[in-house]
């Protein structure tokens, strides 16, 4: 038995009751101590096979989406669970952190609405959270209403 699938607080004992992992569950737990914005979580188990949990939440700014990242990964390490690649942290828009079993993007609130990855993921069910609106089918999002930063070169795209 791991590490992380001992530690369980009264959160995340819940949790897993829904069929969520004791790492998904830390991770949902650490979101919920920083403040995480519409902390979503997604099992896309037959769906992906890259992956078992998809954690999708967002952060105030830049400063606060680098803040929940390392908080995240600070419970984790707690559990001796480590990443396996974390990307885009330095940009603070969007990060994505790899735990293989959990993958956890966060985003800027613009950000998250440009890319939409609720909609990229509408056929997983839902273990934690809500589903935020989505625009309707073919409609896309305007780049001067969310202004996305290129994550490569940090420019932005409006």
């Amino acid at each position: 038995m791991r590490e992380s699938d001992k530690i369980r607080t009264g959160k995340a004992a819940k949790r897993l009751d829904l069929e969520l992992s004791a790492d998904a569950a830390l991770i949902a737990d650490a979101v919920e101590d920083l403040k995480g914005i519409d902390l979503l979580v997604l099992n896309v188990r037959g769906l992906a096979s890259f992956t078992d949990f998809l954690v999708i939440c967002s952060g105030s700014s830049d400063r606060h989406v680098k803040a929940i990242v390392d908080g995240i990964k600070v419970k984790l390490r707690a559990a001796n669970v480590t990443p396996l690649h974390t990307e885009g942290y330095e940009e603070g828009a969007w990060a994505l952190i790899d735990f293989v079993d959990c993958l956890v993007n966060v985003f800027t609130p613009e950000t998250r609405r440009f890319y939409q990855l609720e909609r990229v993921w509408r056929d997983a069910p839902v273990l934690l959270g809500e589903r935020a609106e989505l625009l309707p089918e073919g409609q896309a999002v305007e780049e001067s209403q969310t202004g996305p930063e290129d994550v490569s070169t940090g420019v932005s795209r409006a």
